[in-house]
C-alpha cells in the first residue's frame, strides 16, 4: 500500500512539474503561427511633420528649407528575446517626405520581439546592379529626383537638399542652395532601435518609426563651412552625416 502511494505521489509531482514546465515556455512564445507588421517611416522636424514648405533655422542661426528629403531603407533584422535576428532579405523602401513610406514584414513567427536593425542605404552588391533592370514599381527603379549616380555605378543612400541663407549677417533670406548626397558602400549606415512588439498568429501591428531630420545637422554649420558634398568630393562632411543618420531614428 505505502509502494502505490508513492507512486501515486510521483505521478502527481511529475504532472505538476510538466504543467509549470509549460506555463514556463509560453511567457516567451504563448503563441503559434506568424503574423506581420506593418513599419512606417516619417519625416519630422522638431516633432512635426517635415516639410517642403517650411523654413527651419538651424542650431547656427541660419534658416534654411528642406527640398529634398529621401533615403533607402533596407536589410530589416527584428531581434526576439534569445537575441536572434530575423531578417527580411530583399526588401527596400524609398522613403520620402509626405508619402506613406511603408515596409511590411511577413511571415513573422510569433513570440516578442526587443530591437529593430535596419540600414539606411543598400547593399554592395545591388548597390552597383542596373537601375533600369527593375520594374518602374520598384524603389531600385530609376526615380526623379535621381538617386543613382551614372558617372559612379552606385546608389544615393542618402538625398537631403534646399535652400539656406548663406549671407554674412544671417538676415534669413534662404537664396542659397545646398545639397548633401550620400553614398557608396563605406557610408552604409547601421541603425538599432528598442521595441516592444507582440506577435501572434494572424496579428498584423503597426511599427511607427520617426527620422527626426533636425538631427542630421548635428555638428554641421549648414550655409557656413557646409554647404556640398557628394561624399567624394567631400568626405568630411559625408562623415557627419553617416554618423547623425545611425542616431536620428525613433520609434514613437
Amino acid at each position: 500500500m505505502k509502494a502505490l502511494n508513492f507512486k501515486h505521489f510521483a505521478f502527481i509531482l511529475l504532472a505538476i512539474f510538466a504543467a509549470v514546465s509549460t506555463t514556463g515556455c509560453s511567457k516567451d512564445h504563448d503563441h503559434d503561427g506568424t503574423g506581420h507588421v506593418h513599419v512606417y517611416f516619417t519625416n519630422k522636424y522638431d516633432g512635426a511633420a517635415q516639410t517642403s514648405t517650411a523654413t527651419y533655422t538651424g542650431t547656427n542661426g541660419r534658416d534654411f528649407k528642406i527640398a529634398t528629403n529621401n533615403y533607402y531603407i533596407s536589410n530589416v533584422r527584428l531581434v526576439d528575446h534569445d537575441g536572434a535576428e530575423v531578417p527580411f532579405t530583399g526588401q527596400y523602401l524609398l522613403a520620402k517626405t509626405g508619402e506613406n513610406n511603408e515596409l511590411e514584414l511577413e511571415g513573422i513567427a510569433a513570440g516578442h520581439y526587443h530591437h529593430i536593425r535596419f540600414d539606411v542605404g543598400i547593399d554592395s552588391v545591388t548597390n552597383h546592379s542596373d537601375p533600369s533592370t527593375y520594374a518602374s514599381a520598384s524603389p531600385l527603379a530609376p526615380t526623379t529626383p535621381s538617386m543613382h549616380w551614372s558617372w559612379n555605378s552606385g546608389y544615393i543612400f542618402y538625398r537631403i537638399e534646399g535652400l539656406v541663407d548663406t549671407s554674412a549677417a544671417k538676415n534669413g533670406t534662404v537664396d542659397g542652395e545646398w545639397e548633401m548626397h550620400l553614398g557608396t558602400d563605406s557610408k552604409l549606415a547601421s541603425v538599432e532601435l528598442d521595441i516592444d512588439l507582440e506577435i501572434s498568429e494572424g496579428s498584423h501591428p503597426g511599427l511607427n518609426i520617426t527620422m527626426n531630420t533636425e538631427d542630421l545637422f548635428t555638428n554641421i554649420d549648414l550655409g557656413g563651412a557646409d554647404i556640398v558634398t557628394h561624399t567624394m568630393d567631400n568626405m568630411p562632411l559625408a562623415n557627419k552625416l553617416k554618423a547623425n543618420i545611425a542616431t536620428a531614428f525613433t520609434v514613437e
